[in-house]
């Protein structure tokens, strides 16, 4: 690439600088489908992977979709999710192209034209 050893070596990560909690997200997430409120509810562990295995036991069952299984547990209970982007940023010149909440909008266009999720 021309670069020299010294440069672009090592761990970057490429994330948004806006760092944002689970019910942030969700709340972000509920703006952009047209809710007024979102409800976050928090769980004791147990009961949270309880509800996961639960809601694939319903899958299998009744062979729909479900959007909380234990892999999603898993990511909710996993603690922080938290990463530096600036060193990305400052010498890869790498940032998003818009804020966090267009991009989530952009995403939920893009999954309506697509026909993944309901236009209303």
């Amino acid at each position: 690439t021309g670069s020299d050893d010294s440069t672009c070596r090592g761990i970057y990560y490429v994330s948004d600088p806006q760092a944002v909690t689970f019910p942030e997200l969700g709340t972000m997430i509920a703006k952009c489908l047209g809710r007024a409120r979102v409800r976050n509810v928090r769980l004791p562990a147990p009961l949270g992977y309880a509800a996961a295995t639960i809601g694939e036991l319903a899958q299998r069952v009744l062979g729909q979709r479900v959007y909380f299984n234990r892999d999603k547990a898993r990511e909710a209970y996993g603690g922080s999710w938290m990463c530096d982007p600036s060193r990305a940023q400052s010498e890869l010149d790498v940032t998003p192209g818009a804020d966090l909440a267009v991009r989530l909008a952009d995403t939920l266009a893009a999954y309506r034209e697509a026909g993944w999720m309901p236009t209303e």
